[in-house]
């Protein structure tokens, strides 16, 4: 699984290392947490809000690992099959869990997907 996987070193197409892309994410994980750190401090205090906060960021850069690994073991698995992409194509989450789990974790994640999008609509619509 892990023959030629070498983190800081593989290259993009467009010039972005790995190593890139985890920072990125983790730029975002840690301004999500940011964003979040009054609110928890003004419910939970601010010893256990800052406990909190920590988890929280753990929690968000084991996740972003995890969906990172996915997209690299995904992106490995289509350069051995020799499928081509467009240059600019945008590979979508569903198309990862698809690839590497097959057609029943492909459904699953549609209906995930279908799912979110409902609740979001109804909190949109009990918002306004």
């Amino acid at each position: 699984m892990f023959k030629n996987f070498t983190f800081f070193i593989v290259k993009k197409g467009n010039g972005e290392s790995t190593a890139d892309i985890h920072i990125r994410l983790h730029d975002f994980q840690t301004g999500f947490v940011l964003v979040t750190l009054p609110y928890t401090m003004s419910q939970m205090g601010f010893a256990w809000g800052s406990a909190a906060s920590v988890l929280y960021g753990l929690i968000g850069s084991w996740c972003v690992y995890l969906l990172v690994w996915l997209y690299l073991e995904f992106k490995s698995r289509v350069d051995l099959q020799g499928k081509v992409r467009q240059q600019n194509y945008i590979v979508q989450y569903h198309e990862v869990i698809g690839e590497l789990t097959g057609r029943g974790g492909r459904k699953i994640t549609y209906f995930y997907i279908i799912l979110t999008l409902f609740m979001a609509s109804i909190i949109c619509v009990v918002a306004s």
